[in-house]
């Protein structure tokens, strides 16, 4: 189905080898299989013949750690030549969640749609700006390319997100999960920490700095 055929406000649904719930601003292709789930009254979708693939978690330990590991794998976001045409209504709503730190949306998101590289960077950025701990990790474990500057920024990334704000323990998590970090500069040639000491600052930047 083309992008401009999908209507206002509605996302291709981005299948998994597991069962997902399918949103009402979803678009699910064909070829998947479908079922309500009774448990919750919800339409759920899963890529065919999945169930070899990933067993029932109540069937064992090892069905559990498969479970778990493709719903890491399917948290991956996807680089920006690969985007289905849907991104300004992820954008909205992943933007939103991230903001106010919804983690289980974040993460439907994540998971249920085709997200691209730099929608989740600003969205990584708003969850910094608001000190969502939680929601930070999640978005790094996305894969998101978070050395990037973020638009409209001045060439600040992340990092200079958090140190603008004081945030010590969320600029070591970004700096533990992407130390590229440490290197980027602003347009003017700044790194996070020089814009510590520019602040007064500075025993935050060397704290950082020794990571």
């Amino acid at each position: 189905m083309s992008s401009s055929r999908l209507g206002p406000n509605r996302m291709f649904f981005r299948p998994a080898l597991f069962w997902q719930r399918i949103s009402e601003d979803h678009v699910a292709e064909r070829g998947l299989e479908f079922r309500m789930n009774m448990h919750t009254g919800v339409n759920e979708a899963r890529l065919p013949g999945s169930s070899s693939s990933v067993r029932d978690p109540d069937d064992d330990c090892e069905a559990s750690s498969q479970l778990a590991a493709a719903k890491a794998r399917q948290l991956r976001v996807f680089d920006d030549a690969e985007s289905r045409g849907d991104d300004e209504a992820i954008r909205q709503k992943l933007w939103a969640a991230a903001t106010w730190g919804d983690k289980e949306t974040v993460s439907y998101l994540l998971s249920s749609c085709y997200v691209t590289q730099s929608v989740a960077l600003v969205a990584l950025g708003h969850a910094v700006a608001g000190g969502h701990t939680d929601v930070v990790n999640l978005l790094l474990q996305s894969r998101v390319e978070a050395g990037k500057p973020l638009p409209d920024r001045g060439g600040q990334t992340v990092l200079h997100v958090a140190c603008s704000i004081g945030d010590e323990a969320l600029a070591r998590q970004l700096l533990r999960a992407q130390p590229c970090l440490a290197a980027c500069t602003t347009d003017a040639g700044a790194t996070a920490f020089d814009a510590l000491r520019a602040s007064d600052m500075a025993g935050m930047a060397r704290r950082l700095e020794s990571l």
